[in-house]
């Protein structure tokens, strides 16, 4: 399965129907995609089923890609499903470890289950991996926004 498809679906995923009507011509163009393109179309009800969707299809063609796993973190995330998004996060940072969007990802989980030390430490390591991210620097100024004390962990 190739990411674009995946990145199609997950933008279903994150922002609902309205996106999918958007989406389903071009998915339906593409003969590789046909199965995947009827899959959506009948069964994309909640973003439930589009996780099932994601799960079922994509991870079947390769389980070992970290992107597959990232997004999906992100997706089980946007549900507010922290155990799903903690779980399939880990697997992403298993298989690609050096991945600043992941480190940061892993940082706004931990910020939304309020446990900012770890938070701090996940966004930390993004920023170690790539300064020029612009997405570490915002979190991680909404992080010491918040708690001004996190500016001080930062250089000590």
């Amino acid at each position: 399965m190739r990411l674009p498809m995946l990145l199609s679906v997950c933008i279903i995923l994150l922002h609902g129907r309205k996106t999918q009507s958007a989406l389903e011509v071009p998915v339906k163009r593409n003969v590789a995609s046909k199965q995947l393109s009827i899959q959506v179309s009948n069964t994309l009800t909640c973003r439930v089923q589009s996780i099932r969707i994601i799960t079922n299809v994509l991870f079947m063609a390769d389980p070992s890609v970290a992107d597959y796993w990232y997004l999906l973190g992100r997706a089980h995330m946007a549900m507010n499903d922290y155990r799903g998004s903690y779980e399939s996060l880990q697997q992403a940072v298993r298989r690609k470890p050096r991945a600043p969007e992941i480190w940061v990802t892993v940082g706004i989980l931990y910020y939304n289950i309020e446990q900012y030390r770890d938070s701090l430490d996940a966004i930390s390591r993004s920023v170690n991996r790539n300064p020029s991210l612009w997405l570490n620097w915002h979190n991680l100024g909404v992080l010491v926004r918040k708690f001004p004390k996190c500016v001080h962990m930062l250089f000590c």
